[in-house]
Parts: C-alpha cells; structure tokens; sequence
C-alpha cells in the first residue's frame, strides 16, 4: 500500500473496512471516529495503513462495517447518513449508547467523579452516556435562532431517551430546594416552574423535561473545542448544576455579558484590562451572536491614504462579569408586569460610557473616534437561550471607521481610569449628554440642545442670570487672555440665543447657524478635558454652582493638591 495516496483512496483501493471508517469521518466527523476506536491522535496513521488496528478497533470496524453494509442499497446518501448516525447514538438495553459500546469495547474508560448526592450522581452519569452524540452533526442548526445555545437532533433524543434522565428528573422533585420550584403541572408540559424574572431582563418558567439538556447543552458549550473529553463534560456538567442549584436557592449569582461595539480597530494583540471586565477585538465566535441584519462592513480613509475598513456586527467587545438577581413569581393570575427593581446594576451602563467617553477624549484627531453600540447579549444560566438586543450603526452619526495607535490605546486606559473617579458622578448628565450629541444625533439644532444641557450640567445654577453666569465660567475655563475669554464669551452668548431660539419654538436654525451647533459640542468637550487635566479641583466641587462661583472668584488650586 502506497503511503503516497490519500488515506481515502489508499483505504478504498485496499478492499478493506476501513473505508468505513473512512465515510463515518466524513459524515460524523474525526473527533466522533477518534472517539470509538478510542486511538487518540492516531486516526491518521490508521486510516493509512501505518497503524495497524488493535483486535478491538478491528472488531469495533467489523461492526461498523457490517451494519452500513446492511442498509438497503437503493436509499440515498442523506437517509444513509441518518440512519447510520441514528444506531450510532441510540440507548442499548444496558443503558449505553451504541456509539458508547465501541468506545469501551476498544478500551475506554467509564467516568467517575466524586458526587455529593443522587442530582449529581445522575447529570454525571448522563453526561458520561450521551458525549458520543454531542459530537455528531447538527444538521437542522439553521432551522433554529442562531443567539440559542443548542446541541443537534441525535443528542438531544439520546439525552431525553436515556434512562440517567429520568433518574436525574426523579432526584430533582426530591431536592428540597428544587422540588418546591416544580410546582406547577402542565398538562402538555409536565412539571413546571412558577415564571424566573432575571434582572438581565428576561424571564421565563424551566420545563422539568428540558432541564437536563438545559445542562448538558450548556456544559457542552462552555468547553473549548480543543479541550473537549469526557471527563471535561463531566465536570462542566457538574459545575452548570451546582450554579443552577446556587443560583435557585440563592436567588443571585454571576452572569457574563458581552457588550459590542463598532466603528474602531484595535492594533493586533491589544485590549484593556478594566476592574470585573475586559475590551477585546471581536472574534468569528462574537459575530455568531451579532443579527444578520447587521453584516456588512464600512470603509474609510484617511488624510494620509490609509483606508480603514470596520464591520457593523462589531469591531470591539467588552465581556463583564454581572451580578444576576432572580425572582420567582407565581403567574397563574396573570399579572406579569416586569418588577421595577429588576434590572442591569448601574455600573454595566457607567462602565459603557467612560468607555466611549474616553476614547472621545483619548483621540485627538481631526474626525472625532466614537465608539459606536451594536449589539449585547447576556448569558441565562438557567436556560439556553439569551438575552439579546442590538441596534444599527448606520442610523447613527458620525461614524468614522477609526485604527487605533498602540498610543491611543494606552491613553484610552488612561481617561478611563480618570473617569472611573468617586466624583465623576457628579457631571455623568455632561457626558451623557456629549456622548448623544456625538454619536446619536442627526439634526443638528438636537445636537446644539445636548451640547448646551452639557454646559448647564458642568456650572449651571439657578441663581442670578445663567447664560451669563454659564459662558463666562467657560470662557475663563478655556480662555489664556482677557481679550481670548471675551471672544469666547460673545460666541457662547450667541449659540445661547440660538438654543433659546430652538427650544421656545420661536425660529428655525438656518444652514448657515449648523457650524455654531458643533462648535457647542467642541466647547463642552474642550472644557471636560481641560476640567479632567488641568482643574481637578473645580471638577471635585459638588455642583455647577459651586463650580462656575470658583471659576468666577478666581479659586486655584493648591500644588501640593492632587485628584483622589
């Protein structure tokens, strides 16, 4: 036999069973053959006649053989594969998958870990059982949401079929935590639970029949391709019930959320490593939770030539870890109005603007850098489903595909820690307010409005005269000279009038007054990065009337003083 031919050809030229093995591959998959010759990285040397089979991978490939040679000959390819991948995952007498039976039969071993009580005994039984199928295709993988963490059609009969099941079913009504849950009994559904409010803003009742692919599908999931064995899905098994169990009779616990964002590009390897989270590139696995509406790229290019292309399903993803709240709710009397405290904590939406706030202040470029929301998700552990909103790049303004220096990006890190301070709190409506008028509006009398509210924020008040009051803080804030701060002033009086103009209806701005529009955002950004920089000490004062009477007395800080 020619070690120069393909490993096909050389199999079917041969005559021999191993063109079995040979289609098995090509319809199940190599981890799936691997798995029940039990020949670890052999696979290849055995289909090309290197390694000669042992007598229970010959027996195990007699088997094989035999069984697909028994088909009728006159079914086409896909009943064939069906039919063969359908025996292959199916539950024997004795409680194994026939796929499973190989498996041992050439010398693999059964799982067994260390299990607290008759739950984890059986999901570890299961798990141990039902792996082979796991690694079959899921040829119906379109038919379903593509945000659903899924396993395919062989898998999911082997789980509900095998009797592991049902012993996990029977121990969960005997739980004493997860027995009350499954209180309700559907005629259709069997043993339901009352309806679980998450505070990532779903909710929904678990189906007793469901829960035990609910944690095998997500133990399945959260092991690397690369890691993938049986005894890893034992224990990733184990660990999604214990976290169910904790999380049900705790009615808290830990979530991860994804967060994407487009319109920049990171340089090759880098990222921000935040307190509880962490700002990366996108990768392939992200965009499989991005809608298909939203593929599709944009292009853009520099004054220097340089072209930068981005993609609106997500450039940069910021993953955090989230403290979950659950309720359970009795809903047989139909009041299911969401509960007002169940919601994101604050600090996911804080964390999300000091990001695109300081890439704002980061890049000091020409055209402004925005970090552009795309898409979210947040992760169930009580089901396989998430929670997933999005919104289109392309109705947004100002976007600007933008490649990051390695420089932009350390100073990013900088302004986020600056905006992370205790006292930034206080002027959040400010940044709020720019990071609209950057990046969401398109009329621009909506962006004069948001940049004005902005001012107001900085050091409004509501005593004296504020336009006054408000134009001369930022002109002595941004201004070297008396003659500098006076001209200032009189353009800050001005696109005060126009404001004034827009709000009370009196008048609608002309094309010519647009520039005093974005020269309103630039004057609110320029004074918060000056406030950050170079007045600490007027942006730690507790309000905007506190803050313009510093400016206005002249107030400076000390030197020894330093921003906490």
């Amino acid at each position: 036999m020619s070690s120069s031919q393909p490993p096909s050809e050389q199999a079917l030229a041969a005559g021999t069973k191993l063109s079995s093995l040979v289609w098995l591959m090509e319809v199940a998959g190599r981890e799936f053959v691997t798995y029940i010759l039990n020949c670890g990285e052999n696979l290849d040397s055995i289909l090309s006649g290197i390694t000669t089979l042992t007598p229970e991978q010959a027996a195990n490939t007699e088997i094989l053989d035999r069984t697909l040679r028994g088909l009728p000959e006159d079914i086409d390819q896909t009943v064939r594969v069906r039919a063969a991948l359908s025996w292959l995952s199916e539950c024997q007498a004795n409680g194994q998958l026939t796929a499973q039976m190989l498996y041992l039969n050439a010398g693999g071993q059964q799982i067994s870990v260390p299990a607290a009580d008759d739950l984890e005994e059986s999901i570890a039984d299961l798990a141990d059982a039902v792996y082979s199928a796991l690694l079959l295709p899921d040829e119906f993988a379109e038919m379903f949401d593509h945000y659903n963490l899924r396993v395919g059609i062989y898998a999911s009969r082997a789980i509900f079929d095998h009797p592991s099941a049902s012993g996990f079913r029977e121990a969960v009504m005997n739980d004493s935590t997860l027995g009350q849950l499954f209180a309700i009994e559907g005629e259709r559904t069997g043993r339901v639970t009352k309806r679980i409010y998450l505070s990532t803003g779903t909710a929904h009742s678990i189906q007793l029949l469901r829960l035990p692919e609910i944690i095998l599908t997500r133990a399945w999931h959260s092991i690397p391709l690369a890691e993938q064995g049986p005894m890893q899905f034992v224990e990733a098994a184990l660990k999604e019930l214990r976290n169910i169990r904790s999380i049900l009779s705790r009615k808290r616990g830990i979530t991860r959320g994804k967060i994407a964002f487009a319109g920049i590009l990171l340089p090759e390897g880098s990222g921000l490593t935040l307190k509880g989270a962490s700002v990366r590139s996108t990768t392939d696995d992200d965009r499989k939770l991005a809608p298909p509406s939203l593929k599709g790229q944009a292009s853009a290019t520099d004054f220097s030539g340089v072209t930068t292309t981005v993609s609106y399903d997500g450039d940069i993803v910021l993953e955090m870890q989230i403290p979950l709240t659950i309720r359970v709710v009795d809903g047989s009397s139909g009041n299911l109005r969401w509960p007002d405290d169940m919601h994101l904590p604050d600090e996911v939406e804080a964390t999300i603007n000091r990001l695109r706030f300081g890439l704002i202040m980061a890049v000091e470029r020409e055209a402004r850098a925005l970090l552009v929301p795309t898409w979210r998700h947040f992760d169930d552990p009580l089901d396989t489903t998430m929670s997933l909103s999005w919104s289109d790049p392309r109705e947004g303004a100002g976007f600007m595909p933008t490649q990051l220096t390695g420089d932009e990006v350390t100073s990013w890190a900088s302004w986020y820690e600056r905006l992370s301070k205790p006292y930034v709190a206080k002027i959040d409506l400010a940044l709020s307010r720019i990071l609209k008028a950057s990046g969401e509006r398109r009329d621009p009398s909506d962006v004069l409005i948001d940049s004005v509210i902005a001012w107001e924020r900085l050091f409004g008040t509501k005593e004296g005269e504020p336009t006054f009051r408000i134009s001369t803080s930022i002109a002595i804030l941004l201004g070297e000279t008396f003659e500098e701060r006076m001209e200032i002033k009189t353009r800050l009086s001005t696109i005060y009038g126009l404001r004034s103009k827009v709000v009370h209806g009196s008048g609608h701005l002309k094309p010519s007054e647009y520039a005093f529009c974005y020269e309103a955002l630039d004057v609110a950004i320029r004074a918060v990065r000056i406030l950050f920089l170079d007045r600490a000490d007027i942006l730690q004062l507790p309000d905007g009337a506190t803050r313009s009477s510093a400016l206005l007395l002249g107030a400076r800080p000390s030197p020894d003083e330093e921003p906490p």
